[in-house]
């Protein structure tokens, strides 16, 4: 069984997210928004406003970080013990 055709796919599903992320950049880096936190006991406002591109990269990124790290500890966990199979002798 070749890869080949996996590997034609995943390019293009890149290539595709790729174009999509650049004119959604390309069309909204002017806009900006400015961001706020407010608790009802404390509130916090950012100095600057923030672009919409970057608020969206940092959203997608942190996403894909806490993935990541959820998959490694998924990953480095303890084995399962097993049971010894009995013997039907």
């Amino acid at each position: 069984m070749s890869s080949r055709p996996f590997l034609i796919t995943v390019f293009a599903l890149i290539l595709v997210l790729g174009t999509l992320a650049t004119l959604f950049s390309l069309q909204n880096g002017a806009r900006t928004v400015e961001l706020s936190l407010d608790l009802g006991f404390a509130a916090w406002r950012l100095k600057d406003p923030v672009s919409v591109p970057t608020l969206v990269g940092a959203a997608f990124g942190s996403g894909l970080l806490a993935a990541v790290a959820l998959r490694l500890l998924w990953a480095l966990r303890p084995a399962p013990k097993v049971a010894a199979a009995s013997s039907w002798e």
